[in-house]
């Protein structure tokens, strides 16, 4: 499959799994859990993975809320990480009501199903051209250098 199909299938899968991501990011933002207490979250994140076919291991890394979600295409290739942060932060909760308005409205849905598929889609161009994957290897290693 060249590019242009692998984004096609990306549009595909986002469009499919749409109202699923906004219930959840919906689901987030209503019930805020602050660092290492997003026991809810965490369950309702990793159940939707695994609705979607991820293999999950919760618990990882002694924490309870820490968990890894793989999916295995069972076809040889890179494998693309992810890690997202999403607990609350005190100081940042109270919003301006127009901003809770937008988050909740079209706009914030479509800005949800916008991120992951430029997420998809700059993972899909990474993994199709050979020398922009051998530039990101290059830029990781000179900065994990300067933090070694």
């Amino acid at each position: 499959m060249d590019i242009n199909g692998i984004k096609k299938e990306i549009e595909k899968s986002i469009e499919e799994h749409g109202e699923e991501l906004w219930k959840l990011a919906r689901y987030l933002w209503e019930n805020p859990e602050y660092n290492f207490k997003e026991l809810k979250s965490s369950r309702a994140i990793w159940e939707l993975l695994e609705s979607c076919g991820f293999a999950v291991e919760k618990g990882i890394c002694g924490l309870d809320t820490a968990f890894q979600g793989v999916y295995d295409s069972g076809k040889p290739g890179l494998h693309i990480g992810f890690l997202a942060e999403y607990d609350a932060v005190p100081e940042l909760r109270g919003h301006t009501k127009e901003f809770e308005e937008a988050c909740g409205s079209m706009a914030g849905k479509r800005a949800v199903l916008v991120g992951a598929k430029a997420m998809a889609f700059t993972a899909a161009d990474l993994l199709s051209f050979p020398k922009a994957m051998e530039k990101v290897k290059q830029s990781f290693g000179e900065m994990k250098k300067r933090y070694e």
